[in-house]
Order: structure tokens, then sequence, then C-alpha cells
């Protein structure tokens, strides 16, 4: 994790810093990933991960391919010496949202936290989809569910997984019928 301890926040260095790291961390498993792309602003106690998420669509999770790339900004607010949690400070997280996101911070999709880790730190997510090719903003065309722009053919995540299963059935049949000839 890198540490911004300067009490002026220089948030030109710090996005090209994180966006750099973002676009190269995927040569890395993911602990190293989530390392590298994890940062920290002292003066404000802010908790921050920057990274490029891709497959959104590919993988099954949102049936809309507009919402497949994504740059994703996750924050909270921690004192890092004592582990205390605060709660979000939506006024610095704007700062911090503008300075990543610049001019293009009105397409930003903005999330309150989920999971209980999530809710326990009061963790929100920003993300700016993105072309796949050029990386260059976009707002999505319909919602994240709808099935309007996607492609034939196209399986979600669990129609996948039902048709591994289902195969990995028949190979089982077909070993055990095998082993009683």
């Amino acid at each position: 994790m890198t540490i911004y301890s300067n009490p002026v926040v220089d948030f030109a260095a710090i996005t090209n810093n994180q966006r750099y790291a973002a676009l190269h961390s995927w040569q890395y498993d993911d602990d190293t990933r989530a390392n590298i792309c994890r940062f920290y602003i002292a003066p404000w106690n802010a908790l921050c991960i920057f990274t490029l998420d891709v497959g959104h669509h590919a993988s099954g999770w949102w049936k809309n391919p507009d919402y497949d790339v994504c740059w994703h900004l996750s924050v909270s607010y921690q004192d890092l010496e004592s582990g205390d949690m605060a709660p979000q400070n939506h006024k610095l997280s704007w700062k911090i949202i503008r300075a990543f996101y610049e001019s293009h911070y009105k397409l930003v999709w903005s999330e309150p936290p989920y999971s209980p880790n999530g809710k326990a730190a009061d963790v929100w997510h920003y993300r700016l989809f993105v072309d796949r090719a050029t990386l260059l903003p976009l707002f999505p065309r319909g919602e994240v569910y709808s099935k309007e722009l996607t492609e034939a053919g196209w399986k979600s995540f669990s129609e996948v997984q039902a048709e591994i299963q289902k195969q990995e059935g028949k190979k089982r049949e077909v070993t055990g019928n095998a082993q009683r000839i």
C-alpha cells in the first residue's frame, strides 16, 4: 500500500501514481494486485483502492455489455494506527472522485456498502465505465441487467455454472460406466 502523508494533498501525483498502478497490476496475483492498488491519504484518513476492472459482462455478472470495463474507486475512512473506522466523509470523497475522474465525474456510478465487511467499514464504490478498446469514458446505454444490448448466446454466470455442473455429471456417468466394464 502506498501512503501519501504530505499535509498538502497532491492529487496530480496521487492520481498519476495510482492510475499507473491500476493499469500495470494485472501481472500479479490478487493479493499483490490489491496491495499495489491500495493507497492511504494520511491527512484525511482516507483508505482507497483504485483498479481497472474488466469482465463484469464477459464473466456473466451484468447482462449489458456497456458495463464490462470500469475504473473502480473504493473509499473508506479509518485511522491506520488505531484501526478505528470512521463514517464515510462524502465531502472528502467528492474531492477524491473529482481528482480521479476529472471532468467525467458526472458519469460516475456510486454504490453504498453491500457486504457485512463493507458496511462495517462504510466503504463506498465509485465506477466510471469505459470503452474496452480505448479506455475512454462512456455513458452506458440501458440498465445493467437489461438484455436489450446483449449479444446472442450470452450466458449469465449462474447459467455457465449450471452447464459446467451438468457436464461434470455426464463425465462422472461416463467414467462410472467405464469403470464397471
